[in-house]
């Protein structure tokens, strides 16, 4: 579907949403704080999904580059 469609089939809806669901202004800074970088990537690399993953991932060690 394209943008120029899908626009006005949804803009009643998106309308009414709350803007902590969608909807707050764009900004064009997308600095964030080392600190704060720093404890999102240990908070998302101890999630139980990532420790798993990162243990599977080491019994791939037969693994041969696409090319």
């Amino acid at each position: 579907m394209f943008d120029h469609e899908c626009r006005p089939l949804i803009a009643a809806y998106i309308d009414g949403l709350e803007n902590n669901v969608i909807g707050r202004h764009f900004t064009a800074s997308n600095q964030i704080d080392n600190i704060d970088l720093i404890q999102v990537n240990k908070s998302i690399a101890s999630h139980p999904i990532e420790v798993i993953g990162a243990h599977l991932r080491a019994y791939m060690t037969d693994m041969k580059r696409i090319k």
